[in-house]
């Protein structure tokens, strides 16, 4: 619509009469500025016909914005009067062409800037933003070196932020504390004003902060960029200058303050941004311990009964399934040591005591109860070689326990017409020159398909059935990595899939 605006700016009235209000807005705006001192009667037609204006309150407003318009000349340093002929000009040509090259350098950074806020608003994250920032100032300054401190309120200081391509994270461990009101940064940040620190490399009063700064940047000087918005502090960028480069910076210093208010409200939202997501995350966070704690007690109200009527089962029974009962007792156990997991945040480790455990050992009694349940109602067969020198391995037994559960029975559910499952183990297999033990789990079946393959370790629909989430493999592989070790999986339809477990 502006362009178009423009376009019909000299068009008639009724030309224009049903176009947007924009377009009738500049094109009798042009029909006032045509004419010098004596307005056409044709004008005031047209601005009673499409805004409902009278002529006497047109006319105040002509006159208001003659003075307006003189002002405004003044301050750009342009001579002009008012007389019976209208506005008189009386700058001269040379003049003229200065101020004109003046002005579209001024529309020239507005317009630069205009594009950079676009890029700033839409930086998701605080790095993102740094990284932003850092591009622009060398674009629009040729300042190659630059940081972002943003104001810390709590502590009175200012925080180094880091962008999103640096790895050593060396400018976030960056404070620097704004009460001594030392550091140039400090001083430009309070007295809101470009400052440039001394030339003079070997300055001994040059404080120990800054020569650091400099020696990070890479430079000979230092400027400081102040951020504040309504006299509010909001942080400092400080750019690395070379001797050569000092008056061509200080002739943008209007630019700059210009860029310079863009930034500031872009890290002010961003950074209330970032706070509004941290506030939701920990109130979904508060919302699933809390739902989490309900349903732990809920469920562990059956669990204590099973248990106790197991405790009552064992005493008719006599000794003839204490074996069997501890099992259940066992694992009803584990069930519950799962759940007191619950409230916890996912990625947070179980609290539970590391110790030596004897894989051997630990796969025997997972087979046992794996030939009283599942394997009964299969044809499926299950072998051991386990290596007699009785592999360890320091860490949670109950985790090793899941993880060995959930892929013996992945491996069952996959072999409906029976087969055969192995497990095998080693006590000290290197990698690189570092000593693990190896548990291996193999099957003999029709191996995964390649949909599976291709989503290895993450959620998919399980090619076991609908009752079957495809979750063995994705939390298994996440167990393992919480206990250091590594899991390696290899699967075709004419071997059947093997997994290699290593625990260091």
């Amino acid at each position: 619509m502006i362009a178009d605006a423009v376009l019909y700016q000299r068009q008639s009235a009724d030309a224009i009469r049903d176009t947007a209000k924009i377009v009738q807005i500049v094109n009798l705006a042009a029909q006032l500025s045509c004419s010098a001192n004596e307005i056409n009667q044709a004008a005031f037609e047209q601005a009673q016909q499409l805004f409902g204006i009278s002529r006497f309150l047109l006319e105040e407003i002509i006159a208001d914005n003659r003075k307006l318009v003189q002002q405004t000349a003044e301050s750009y340093g342009i001579n002009i009067s008012v007389s019976e002929k209208g506005l008189v000009n009386h700058t001269s040509a040379t003049q003229r062409n200065a101020l004109q090259k003046f002005l579209g350098e001024q529309v020239k950074e507005i317009a630069l800037t205009a594009i950079s806020h676009q890029q700033l608003q839409n930086a998701t994250n605080l790095s993102r933003l740094v990284s932003h920032i850092q591009r622009d100032i060398n674009l629009l300054f040729g300042l190659q070196s630059s940081a972002v401190f943003i104001y810390q309120d709590a502590n009175h200081c200012l925080q180094g932020l880091t962008n999103e391509q640096e790895h050593s994270a060396i400018w976030s461990s960056i404070t620097i504390s704004l009460n001594p009101g030392i550091s140039l940064l400090a001083k430009a940040l309070a007295q809101d004003e470009l400052m440039f620190s001394s030339v003079n490399a070997n300055n001994e009063l040059e404080p120990i902060v800054d020569r650091q700064l400099r020696r990070l940047l890479g430079c000979e000087q230092l400027l400081a960029i102040p951020l504040n918005i309504a006299e509010m502090p909001v942080g400092v960028i400080v750019a690395g200058i070379h001797e050569h480069q000092n008056v061509h910076v200080k002739n943008q210093s209007a630019f700059i303050k210009l860029f310079a208010s863009e930034v500031g409200q872009a890290l002010q939202q961003t950074q209330q941004a970032e706070y509004t997501a941290q506030q939701q995350i920990e109130q979904l966070q508060a919302s699933y311990r809390l739902h989490a704690q309900k349903m732990v007690h809920e469920i562990n109200n059956p669990l204590s009964i099973i248990n106790n009527y197991l405790y009552l089962l064992g005493l008719k029974l006599g000794n003839h399934a204490d074996n069997e009962i501890k099992l259940i007792q066992d694992e009803i156990n584990r069930v519950g040591q799962l759940l007191l997991s619950l409230p916890d945040l996912p990625g947070q480790p179980l609290s539970e005591n590391s110790y030596a455990i004897d894989i051997n050992a630990l796969i025997k009694d997972i087979t046992h109860l794996f030939s009283m349940g599942v394997l009964q109602t299969q044809t499926v067969e299950l072998t051991l070689q386990l290596d007699k020198t009785e592999p360890k391995f320091t860490g949670s037994r109950n985790k090793l326990k899941q993880v060995l559960i959930n892929l013996i029975k992945n491996a069952a559910e996959a072999m409906p017409n029976g087969g055969v499952i192995s497990l095998s183990t080693k006590s000290a297999v290197f990698l690189g020159k570092k000593s693990y033990s190896q548990i291996i789990i193999a099957d003999n079946g029709p191996g995964l398909p390649d949909t599976i393959k291709e989503q290895l370790y993450k959620p998919v629909k399980s090619s076991k059935g609908e009752q079957h989430k495809g979750l063995g493999l994705v939390i298994s592989k996440s167990l393992i990595d919480e206990m250091n070790g590594n899991m390696i999986l290899t699967s075709s339809k004419d071997t059947g899939t093997t997994i290699q477990i290593l625990l260091p």
